[in-house]
Formats: structure tokens, C-alpha cells, sequence
């Protein structure tokens, strides 16, 4: 009886999920026959409290002064600033005569919230990490009593010179500073190692522009992604702090595959990256809008990594600094199973270089410090007025022509975009009214986008030649375009070359690869290609693709060392090179366009594609800041995460205008079915067809705003209420943007609910 009981039971279920799969059916073919709409709810107003955004801040003013001058001397000055010294503890203070602020570290030579270690840290201008006999690490501070300093000031030149010794542990380093007009810089050379101890990091002023938990207001500015801050706060204690390597971490000695901990039971798979430091900046604000300090990385940036903390229990101090790789621990095989870590055995050719600028008023915050190293940039030939003129907001368009797809047996490749659909892709938006587009074919070549032969230039006949495309690219430019053919010198899969030939090897005598954890999709594995590879690929595309404009995927963007049999290639070489070959194609007519580049690429950039548009969201952020997009505004036209994969909501919209970015969308001619068993298979929704009404309405929105503002650069970018952000212009207009969904009222004019203005004549 029992039996037959759960015969019915199971019956009864079976045409129980029968009969929800034809009503879900029936949705999905309605759906499909009716073309219904399935809208996400939006979030904007919910962010708005968030570190995506900037916040609002009602911060006090800070009074008196913080340091004194007391027990130091004077040793070198000019107009506008002065450099005191106490030789007991090789401690700094510096006047800035413009606002009359001292800077320093730590009040006092002992402070009871400190052990020895950090406070010799703390007050120190200099202090070394080095390896030990035993590869242990330890410390040494310039006030150590192992250590003697020999100073001397040229006050001609307006130049200390600090010679540092330390024979027990054999090592010798010198201290440089000079006073400039508007800074202090600082320089680290003679640096020798005549013992057993191997020297690893270098901390210069690492404590400069401290404050204690409590002390005042202000905040961390960090380069993370767009840009953060970390504020000061008196009421939490952070146990995690900021390390990140400038230009990013080095995937020829660096671990960049690491295991993820969220206890999640799927793989990790669906988790993002965060955000590189790509500009060799930070800084310190004191109160608010009252002094500020920005440090720039000068020299020795490619080994240097940017730390920053919020008062904490061990170290209730906020504080940040950069420091500079010498050495790093690495696995070094000493079987086929095993691996030992040990630090490098040759110091990497570091040379370090920092310049420290003194910032009052507006000029002290993340606005006023953007525009002050915009300048700093110019005279150096870094930044220049853009050459792409035009009075409508740019459009950039990523089309894929073909991909490789997998097979039972064999695999083969797929069209996904033939010229004729790429050609309609473009009718249409010009038909909407756009012109200004910013076009970019991939998977052009054969073998499509991941099924290419690495170094071969061959088009895929089955989406068109060359000539086709060379055809095509006359008519975007004729109607005021841009064409970039896009090559890939720097990632390659198992499929399009000789891995043991092409690719990089690390310092653990491996592959340099990035890994997904997902063995489902067609290729897991990313193989960066080793530096000389890189170059070849290069000067072969130079001759082969001749009077194409070039889209250089990962060549900027990834900064790395290369360990062979034949020598190392360090960081530095490695960046070298890649600007040596970037500034042959541009001095070849070739104009080059970059996916997120460091800042060591941008004076050969003509297009900045996927620039970060927040931070990478860690706890200790409390905001994100266009940092980036204030830098490169005027000079490098910058571009937004496309749309069509998730940057459409109200959100990001007004984050497009605020941040002054330009709208991109990734695109097939084809059915977005055709990307099933390709490795586009995550990019669900491509095809033009379901993303054109959507492109012009966004399109519209966006050149609304920004079309007012081509070619000028951002002055300032202000946060006034929560929620509600003012972005000043160099031609005098003014940009709001309103995150609430309530009308706010800035400068006497309305603007309106979840949306912008446009003013003149500020």
C-alpha cells in the first residue's frame, strides 16, 4: 500500500513540474513573440550612501598648528618653502611659506601609543627592510644607533645631502633633497651591498602628513582604480590597510592566482578584479580644504608600491607612503613537486624618485591635487591638448568579426560580423545621428578573435579582406570618425602559438598565465607572451598593417618581468621596451588606442578604453573619485565600460556625465546564439539589433551634457550635498548631477530628480 502511495506521490509531482514547464514556456515564447521587456530594478538612489560615489563631508576646519619647529634646525630654504632638521632621530619638518603649515611626522621624539619599532618607523626619513643569512626580515631606520649619517647642506642650490652607512649590516644609501618652487623632492642613490643581508624594501618619509585617530579631519587619497579616499574617523578601527604595486602586480615573479576564501560553494569564478594603482600618485588633506600634501612617484615607479592606513590598534595613526621593491620573496623549485621561497638573489634596477608638493586651500583636496599634477604632467611633455576635435561626444563601438568555437572533433571558426553588418551597424547609428563614432574590429583576423595564429596578420575571408576593411574604414572617417583595427601582442591561449616559445617565464621557471577557475569554458587559461615575443609582434604589425589606426590590447596595461636561461628582464626594461615600440608605430603615423594603460603609455595614447569609473570598493575606502578622469580630460579621450554588459542603469549614466566619460558598446551583426561554444560565451547579449534603440537613447543623453564641454578640461569637482555633485569646466561651464530621486537645488537653479544640468557662463 505504501509503495503504491509513493507511485501517486511521484505522479502527482512529475505532471506537477510538467505543467510549470509549459506555463514557463509559454511566458518564454509569449516573451519572445511579444517582445515583452524584463527591466532590473534600479539601485542609483541606494548608492548613493555608498563608496561608488563621492560623499558628502561636513568636515571641521583644523586650528593651530601640529607641529612645531622646536629642536630642529634650519638647514636649506627658498621663497616658498624651508627644510628643518633633527639629526638625533633623522627626522624632517618642512614650512610651507605660503600657508605658514608645518609639516612632519610624529609630534615628539617618543609618544606612548607606539612601540620602538614603529615610532623609529614613524620619525625616521629613511628606513630599510633586508633579508637576513636566514632569509628573515628585519628593519633598519636611518636614527638606528648601527647607523651614522653624514649630512651636508648646499644651500646655494638649495640641496641636502644625506650619506647613509651602516657596516655591521653592510649596507650603504644616499638621501638626496632639493627644494624646488613648489616642492620637495627627494632622490635615493649609491645604494651598495658589501655583506650577507640583502636589502628588500625602502621606505622614504613614510610617516610625512600622519595624524593621530581623533587628531582632526581629512582624508587618504589613493590612486585605486578612478581614484578613493580613505577618511579619517574617529569612531572605527581599521584592521586592514591599502598595498598596492604601481602599475600593477608583476605576473613574472607576483602569486596573481590566488585561491579565493569566501566560503562560496560555486567557484570563484564570478569574482571581479580589483582596480590597479595605474598613476604614481597619492596624498594626505588636513582639514578641510585647508593643507594638503600629493606625493609623486618621479622615478622608480615600476618598483614601487603605494601603502595607506587608517588608525588601527596596533598603529593609531593615519598614514600612507610609498615604498620600493628591491627584492621580494618567491618559490623557487627545487624539485618537480617542491618549492622553497627565497628572496631574489639579484636587487632589481630600482632608482628611486619622489616629489612632494605642499597644496593650500581648494588646491588641498582630491580635486585641487588632480589639477595640480594635470600641470605637472603637461611640463613634462605627458599630457597635451587633444587633437580630436569635435563638437559631438564621441561613441566608441567594439565589433567582433569572428571567434573560434568548439568542436566534437575539430574546432572551427565562426562568423559573427561580416563587414556588410558592420556597415549597417554603422548606417544605423549615423542614421540616429551619431557620427562621431569610435569604431574598433575584432577578430578580424583568421581564426578569429582567440583562434588566430599569434604573430600572423591574415584576414578571416569568411567576414571580409582587408581591403574590405580598408574600405570600411575610409567611411568611417569620411563621416568624421575614428578606426582602430584591434591585435592582441601581449595574451595568447594553448591554441595560437608555441607556449614554451612565446610565452613569459617567471621567476619560478613557469608559465606566466592567468588562470579562471572554471574548466567548463573553452580556454581557462590567459598566457602572457614574454617581452622580446612582444616586440617582434610589433615591428611585424608595423610593416603588415601599415596606415590602420591600431587598438593595443594589454600593452600598457600589463607591466611584468621575464626570467630565462638567456638573462632577466626586470619591470623597468620590460617598460623600456614596450614605450620604445609604442613610440616607433606613433612616429610611423600610427595612431594607438589602449585598454585601461598605465600611466607610462599615455603620451602614445589617442584613445583611453575601459577607464575605471570607482574604486575597487574596499572597507577602508569611503569614497570613489574622478582622480583619472580629471587628469586626462582635455588631453586623452576616455571611455566607460560598455554598456551592454551592465553600465545602461540611471546609475551609471550619471556617472558617465559626471565622470565626463564616453559611452561604449560591444557588438555582433549575428544572433547572440552564435556565441555559445565560443569564448564569448559570457557575453550574453551582443547583437546590434536588441542594443540600437537602447545605444541612441544613451548616446543622446550623454552628448546632451558633454557635447558643452568638448575639448575643455575639468577645473574642479565638488561634492555639495549627498548625492548631488557640481563638475567646473575650463570654458566656464558647469555640469550637476542629482543621484537623488528628488529634485536639489544648487548655485540657484533646480536639478531635476535622478538627472543633470548644464550652465553657463560661471
Amino acid at each position: 500500500m505504501r509503495k503504491k502511495i509513493d507511485i501517486l506521490i511521484n505522479i502527482k509531482r512529475m505532471v506537477a513540474v510538467l505543467l510549470v514547464l509549459s506555463v514557463a514556456l509559454a511566458v518564454a515564447v509569449s516573451a519572445k513573440r511579444e517582445k515583452k521587456t524584463f527591466v532590473l530594478p534600479d539601485t542609483t538612489e541606494a548608492e548613493i550612501y555608498t563608496n561608488r560615489l563621492s560623499q558628502y563631508s561636513n568636515a571641521h576646519q583644523t586650528s593651530g598648528m601640529r607641529l612645531s619647529l622646536d629642536g630642529f634646525e634650519k638647514v636649506i630654504e627658498n621663497s616658498t618653502l624651508a627644510l628643518y632638521l633633527r639629526k638625533e632621530t633623522a627626522s624632517l619638518r618642512v614650512l610651507d611659506k605660503k600657508s605658514g603649515y608645518v609639516w612632519g611626522m610624529l609630534k615628539s621624539d617618543t609618544v606612548d601609543d607606539l612601540n620602538d619599532y614603529w615610532m623609529e618607523f614613524a620619525n625616521a626619513m629613511a628606513t630599510v627592510e633586508y633579508f637576513d643569512v636566514n632569509n628573515n626580515s628585519n628593519q633598519v631606520t636611518m636614527s638606528d644607533e648601527r647607523v651614522s649619517v653624514q649630512y651636508s647642506a648646499d644651500t646655494a642650490n638649495n640641496i641636502l645631502v644625506c650619506a647613509t652607512e651602516c657596516e655591521k649590516l653592510g649596507i650603504d644609501y644616499t638621501i638626496n633633497l632639493k627644494l624646488t618652487e613648489d616642492s620637495l623632492e627627494a632622490s635615493v642613490t649609491d645604494v651598495h651591498e658589501y655583506g650577507d643581508i640583502k636589502i628588500a624594501r625602502m621606505y622614504i618619509l613614510p610617516f610625512l602628513g600622519c595624524t593621530a585617530k581623533g587628531e582632526m579631519d581629512g582624508y587618504i587619497f589613493i590612486p585605486d582604480g578612478s581614484g578613493a579616499l580613505m577618511r579619517f574617523n574617529a569612531n572605527t578601527y581599521y584592521n586592514a590597510s591599502y598595498s598596492a604595486k604601481i602599475y600593477g602586480s608583476d605576473i613574472g615573479i607576483d602569486n596573481v592566482n590566488q585561491i579565493s576564501n569566501l566560503m562560496a560553494k560555486r567557484t570563484a569564478d564570478y569574482l571581479t578584479d580589483e582596480y590597479k594603482a595605474t598613476v604614481p600618485v597619492f596624498g594626505i588633506v588636513h582639514g578641510a580644504e585647508q593643507y594638503g600634501v600629493m606625493t609623486a612617484v618621479t622615478s622608480g615607479a615600476e618598483y614601487g608600491i603605494i601603502n595607506a592606513s587608517l588608525a588601527g590598534e596596533i598603529v593609531p595613526y593615519n598614514w600612507a607612503c610609498v615604498s620600493f621593491e628591491y627584492r621580494q620573496i618567491y618559490n623557487q623549485p627545487v624539485s618537480k613537486t617542491k618549492t622553497i621561497a627565497k628572496p631574489q638573489e639579484n636587487v632589481n634596477r630600482v632608482a628611486p624618485g619622489l616629489s612632494f608638493y605642499f597644496l593650500s586651500g581648494n588646491e588641498a583636496s582630491y580635486s585641487g591635487m588632480a589639477v595640480k599634477y594635470r600641470s605637472v604632467l603637461e611640463e613634462n611633455g605627458i599630457l597635451s591638448a587633444s587633437e580630436n576635435k569635435n563638437s559631438l561626444t564621441p561613441l566608441r563601438i567594439n565589433i567582433v568579426a569572428s571567434e573560434i568555437k568548439d568542436g566534437l572533433f575539430f574546432d572551427s571558426t565562426t562568423a559573427l560580423t561580416t563587414v556588410t553588418q558592420a556597415e549597417y551597424i554603422r548606417n544605423s547609428l549615423y542614421d540616429a545621428g551619431i557620427s562621431n563614432l569610435v569604431m574598433v574590429i575584432e577578430g578580424w583576423q583568421k581564426g578569429g578573435l582567440n583562434g588566430n595564429r599569434y604573430g600572423t596578420f591574415k584576414a578571416e575571408k569568411s567576414v571580409g579582406s582587408l581591403e574590405d576593411w580598408e574600405n570600411f574604414k575610409g567611411t568611417v572617417e569620411q563621416n568624421g570618425g575614428r578606426f582602430y583595427l584591434q591585435i592582441n601582442p601581449v595574451y595568447i591561449n594553448e591554441s595560437q602559438a608555441n607556449l614554451s616559445y612565446a610565452a613569459n617565464i617567471s621567476a619560478s621557471k613557469e608559465l606566466s598565465c592567468y588562470v579562471r577557475d572554471n574548466n567548463k569554458i573553452m580556454f581557462n587559461k590567459k598566457y602572457v607572451v614574454n617581452p622580446i615575443n612582444v616586440l617582434s609582434y610589433l615591428d611585424k604589425a608595423k610593416d603588415a598593417l601599415k596606415g590602420y589606426n591600431l587598438n593595443l590590447s594589454g600593452l600598457g596595461a600589463e607591466l611584468y618581468s621575464h626570467y630565462s636561461q638567456e638573462g632577466t628582464i626586470g619591470r623597468t626594461r620590460t617598460m623600456e621596451l614596450f614605450q620604445k615600440r609604442a613610440e616607433s608605430l606613433s612616429d610611423n603615423g600610427t595612431e594607438l588606442s589602449m585598454n585601461s594603460p598605465n600611466y607610462y603609455m599615455w603620451q602614445y595614447c589617442t584613445d583611453y578604453f575601459d577607464i575605471p569609473m570607482m574604486n575597487s570598493q574596499y572597507t577602508f575606502e569611503t569614497d570613489s573619485v574622478p582622480f583619472l578622469q580629471i587628469l586626462l580630460k582635455g588631453s586623452i579621450d576616455y571611455y566607460a565600460p560598455y554598456a551592454n554588459q551592465g553600465f545602461y542603469r540611471t546609475s551609471s549614466i550619471l556617472k558617465t556625465i559626471e565622470y565626463g566619460a564616453y559611452p561604449s558598446f560591444y557588438f555582433i551583426g549575428d544572433e547572440n546564439s552564435k556565441l555559445v561554444d565560443t569564448p564569448l560565451v559570457d557575453y550574453f547579449s551582443l547583437n546590434f539589433n536588441d542594443w540600437e534603440k537602447t545605444a541612441a537613447e544613451l548616446y543622446s543623453k550623454v552628448n546632451e551634457a558633454l557635447s558643452r564641454v568638448e575639448g575643455a578640461k575639468i577645473t574642479e569637482h565638488k561634492v555639495l550635498a549627498t548625492g548631488l555633485v557640481r563638475v567646473t569646466y575650463s570654458n566656464g561651464i558647469r555640469i550637476y548631477v542629482n543621484y537623488n530621486s528628488e529634485s536639489r537645488e544648487a548655485d540657484g537653479s533646480e536639478i531635476s530628480a535622478l538627472g543633470f544640468l548644464v550652465k553657463e557662463g560661471v
